[in-house]
């Protein structure tokens, strides 16, 4: 980490003024209280815009609220309520058949389907992963320049 111009740490390698970053929504979705404050700061460092939901629920409500600013789905797949995260991309994306999703698990990349890829516009990242294959992953799901992201 390093020290930007308002004296918050910085991941190390990243740029507050990406291109991909400065217009990027990032919908995180994730059980795990710990989990989602440190990806949710770190993406924020990083430039993202993120709307932060502790489940199906709550993730359902944000996107009523800011649907048409949203650019990237980032759920971890296994979460309590009844929702998944499969449950809640593909409900998303029956609104929205272009939105990026980027799933996340502890489970091992079989859960996510063969070879962990899932295809067009959804991707998957084993936890536990470091920082910047975190950005990366979350880059390329939005900038829909690579083929899906296979588990790391």
């Amino acid at each position: 980490m390093t020290e930007c111009l308002d004296n918050q740490p910085r991941p190390t390698g990243t740029a507050p003024n990406n291109s991909i970053a400065r217009s990027a929504t990032v919908l995180l979705v994730d059980d795990d209280e710990a989990v989602r404050k440190l990806v949710s700061r770190f993406l924020s460092l990083s430039g993202f815009q993120v709307l932060a939901a502790d489940g199906g629920p709550k993730a359902f409500t944000v996107w009523q609220e800011h649907k048409d600013s949203i650019d990237l789905l980032l759920t971890d797949l296994v979460m309590p309520e009844g929702i998944s995260g499969f449950n809640l991309a593909e409900s998303l994306r029956s609104e929205r058949p272009s939105l990026r999703v980027l799933f996340t698990s502890g489970y091992d990349a079989e859960i996510a389907g063969d070879d962990g890829e899932l295809g067009v516009g959804l991707n998957f990242l084993q936890k536990p992963y470091r920082p910047e294959q975190l950005l990366a992953a979350v880059r390329a799901a939005i900038s829909q320049t690579q083929n899906p992201v296979h588990a790391v």
